[in-house]
């Protein structure tokens, strides 16, 4: 009987320590260490402070500068970047603003200059550049808009200048493919200074000049193959003298007379090359 009575006890001791096991390896399993983190300046003041999650930066962290006020913020996901990262000048005005996702760049970008001025903004998607980014100079003027495919290559592009004569812009277009489309300057909103279009496989198709609004010297057209298929001199907008053209194999065709943009002969030539 006590044979029995000692059996069933050590099978009941042995079943309820295999739950305890089990217990205890799940708590090991999951179990988190936690450590605060602070690191100071020579002069005392706190430099740095944030946590460590098994290791690795997580949460806020934040940085001051060596006289005290705040330098910066960052959020981290178990080491990753991810959240809002924020810094500041020594005065106190914003410096920058950077949302991550795991270590991408997602969300809007801003940056500031130094007086409080906002100096560019950006938008990211996964790491990819999104929509209109705008740019400013110190005094708040615009210097540059760009505009993006959802693929992240640029689509297209506007830079300003500002002078004594006035605003110089210049826009230029992409193909989705990357190479450029377009480029045209103007002044005070009126076409002024270099047009140049391109083809999809980056060969020049159209080069002109233009002054206050209206072409003004060599316009000059090409084929697809990069060989010459027309060439005008232009006057305050109107054709004037030889219009020469080309055909794809660089064979002269003809040429047209004009003067003050009146067509007046055609002249066939028919060159061999």
């Amino acid at each position: 009987m006590k044979k029995i009575v000692f059996f069933i006890f050590l099978t009941f001791t042995i079943l309820l320590a295999f739950p305890l096991t089990a217990q205890e390896q799940e708590t090991e399993e999951t179990s988190e260490e936690i450590e605060e983190v602070i690191e100071y300046h020579y002069n005392g003041n706190k430099k740095t402070a944030g946590q460590l999650k098994n290791g690795q930066k997580h949460g806020l962290w934040t940085e001051w500068y060596e006289e005290g006020q705040k330098k910066g913020e960052q959020e981290y996901n178990e080491g990753n970047k991810h959240g809002l990262w924020k810094e500041w000048y020594l005065n106190g005005n914003m410096k920058s603003k950077i949302e991550f996702q795991e270590n991408q760049y997602h969300g809007t970008w801003g940056e500031w200059y130094y007086s409080g001025q906002k100096k560019i903004t950006k938008h990211y998607k996964e790491g990819i550049p999104q929509g209109r980014w705008t740019e400013w100079n110190e005094d708040g003027n615009i210097i540059r808009i760009t505009a993006f495919f959802d693929n992240g290559d640029r689509k297209s592009e506007t830079r300003f200048s500002y002078t004594s004569e006035g605003t110089i812009k210049t826009y230029s277009e992409w193909f989705d493919n990357g190479n450029k489309r377009l480029e045209q300057q103007m002044k005070n909103n009126i076409w002024h200074g270099n047009y140049r279009e391109w083809y999809d496989n980056g060969t020049l198709s159209i080069d002109t000049q233009y002054k206050e609004g209206k072409e003004d010297g060599l316009h000059r057209d090409f084929h697809k193959n990069g060989n010459r298929r027309m060439e005008i001199e232009m006057k305050d907008g109107k054709k004037n003298g030889r219009a020469t053209y080309w055909n794809e194999e660089g064979v002269m065709l003809w040429i047209k007379i004009y003067i003050d943009d009146l067509y007046i002969r055609t002249d066939y030539v028919y060159e061999q090359k």
